[in-house]
């Protein structure tokens, strides 16, 4: 969508991708436009329960690494995005590793302790770190003002707090805690939306 070439002229992504590729690569017009909000997915920060944290701020910086799906998947855009809004976050170190195998490595505790998915509540991993493994897992809050704020080229907050229910996880929560809900989006360019601009006005 941002090459100038233009490969491609609508596409979808997690918001928080347009608003992470904006911070790597300043821009002074606008390359897509926002058309549509199709879903959202909840932040879950994973920790093995042997991490004294109960909150993303209380993970302690050397000692307690996040491991996050390799570069280019959105649960790696998410965290990069994290750390540049919330700069203590960024003190924080964080290695890739694929879903699966992040979340073995974080159940045995040895060589890393925490893990970040990106997924609709209870779905897919995360379901299944709650079925399978939520008796040595815990669920982090994750919560920061700074996650929040509006940035160049964005006039909308790119993540907002949503509950993370003990109900939902009652194997990996003690008590209701505060997590981030992050949209997928379906993004155009510009030129291509003015050409079916009826269709637009249809999906609006």
């Amino acid at each position: 969508l941002h090459a100038k070439a233009g490969q491609c002229d609508a596409g979808l992504a997690q918001e928080d991708a347009q608003l992470l590729y904006g911070f790597e690569h300043p821009i002074t017009e606008t390359v897509v436009d926002r058309i549509a909000t199709l879903y959202s997915e909840h932040v879950h920060l994973l920790c093995n329960k042997a991490v004294k944290a109960d909150h993303v701020s209380e993970l302690v910086p050397g000692k307690d690494q996040v491991l996050v799906a390799p570069y280019g998947s959105g649960t790696y855009i998410t965290w990069s995005l994290f750390q540049k809004l919330a700069p203590e976050l960024g003190k924080l170190a964080f290695a890739e590793a694929p879903v699966a195998e992040g979340l073995l490595k974080v159940v045995d505790g040895v060589s890393a302790r925490c893990l970040l998915i990106v997924n609709k509540p209870n779905r897919g991993m995360i379901a299944l770190a709650e079925r399978g493994f939520g008796g040595k897992l815990k669920l982090l809050s994750v919560q920061h003002p700074q996650l929040h704020r509006k940035v160049k080229g964005s006039d909308r907050p790119v993540c907002r707090d949503v509950k993370l229910s003990q109900r939902t996880y009652p194997n990996m929560l003690a008590k209701d805690g505060v997590t981030q809900a992050v949209d997928a989006v379906f993004f155009m360019r510009p030129a291509w939306k003015a050409r079916i601009k009826p269709a637009i006005e249809t999906m609006a």
